[in-house]
């Protein structure tokens, strides 16, 4: 990824641990982006109506949350003309093809499945 200082990634989960995986993965890349994070998608479309969306870079999106997963999170995002050529990717401890479908359905722009450690990230 090539992301310049006025670039944005949100990390969109509901587990703390996993934010910060993700957190210290991109880093790790790229230590001049802003990470935001949110703990849910419904936090994060709150957000995003209140921000100019020039400096989000990247999206990334956990698939199992509460409320709101990562496909209806997407859904919505995608359905803001300001919004949906945001890049978002897609992380799941699952790895099912009808669910990797789903997120493309939808309008992810790529889907990975989540490692269990940090060096997994790499």
């Amino acid at each position: 990824m090539d992301f310049t200082k006025n670039k944005t990634v949100y990390i969109v989960d509901d587990d703390e641990d996993d934010r910060f995986l993700l957190r210290e993965a991109i880093l790790k890349i790229e230590e001049h982006v802003q990470i935001v994070e949110f703990k849910s998608g419904s936090e994060m479309l709150i957000q995003l109506k209140d921000i100019n969306q020039s400096f989000v870079s990247l999206i990334v999106l956990d698939m199992n949350m509460p409320k709101m997963n990562g496909l209806v999170t997407n859904c919505i995002l995608k359905s803001y003309p300001a919004f949906a050529c945001i890049p978002a990717v897609m992380f799941s401890t699952a790895s099912s093809p009808a669910l990797i479908a789903s997120a493309y359905d939808v309008g992810v722009d790529d889907f990975f499945t989540r490692p269990v450690s940090i060096s997994g990230l790499d």
